[in-house]
């Protein structure tokens, strides 16, 4: 039976011998939950389920172009959103559809006691229009948050990602990221136990 001390060096023995390899299984895990840790830390950082949002439209120029990426703010309390502020929400009677809109108006509903906010997309003539009890204004349970900040055209990405060939072509990036990767440490591996050659001399 081996003791603790054995079972110590035999595993230091095996990590020593399999170094290369472990360090590449790592950084393979590495790429894929990063992206997933990174979505997570900024959901319960930010206090929202959609930290980041892509504009979609022109309905915002030119203060907000297609593709770009804005970061998502949640808001506890609705009565705290400002006009002027630019927000993102649910279009009434279409919960899955995302708006990203200026608040240009606000008012509170004593029937349904609610906050109520008048929205319009600055390039757009006319404010929007929704079908809601008070004036077709979008109510505070249909607001997912204020967008604190943009990254120029990075939603292009995104917006990629979601057409038929997206995930097929993210699949081979990443296949060809971890070829490389595993060429490289091979190759790493090959030139260290190389042995030096004799000096004729």
């Amino acid at each position: 039976m081996l003791n603790g001390g054995e079972t110590l060096s035999e595993i230091g023995d095996f990590v020593r011998k399999n170094r290369r390899a472990i360090e590449l299984v790592v950084l393979i895990v590495s790429i894929y939950l990063t992206p997933q840790v990174v979505w997570i830390g900024l959901k319960i950082t930010l206090n929202t389920d959609y930290p980041f949002a892509t504009v979609e439209g022109e309905s915002m120029l030119p203060n907000y172009y297609e593709g770009d990426l804005i970061l998502t703010q949640g808001v506890n309390d609705k009565n705290e959103l400002s006009v002027g502020e630019v927000i993102i929400f649910r279009r009434p009677g279409n919960w899955d559809f995302v708006i990203i809109h200026r608040i240009i108006n606000k008012d509170y509903y004593d029937e349904e006691e609610q906050w109520y906010f008048q929205t319009k997309g600055d390039n757009n003539n006319m404010p929007d229009r929704f079908s809601t009890p008070y004036m077709g204004w979008v109510p505070t349970s249909h607001v997912i948050g204020r967008v604190i900040y943009k990254i120029p055209f990075i939603g292009l990405i995104f917006m990629t990602m979601q057409t038929k060939i997206g995930p097929f072509t993210l699949s081979i990036i990443l296949q060809v990221v971890i070829i490389a990767l595993i060429l490289v440490v091979y190759l790493k591996e090959e030139k260290e136990t190389e042995k030096p050659r004799d000096n004729p001399l």
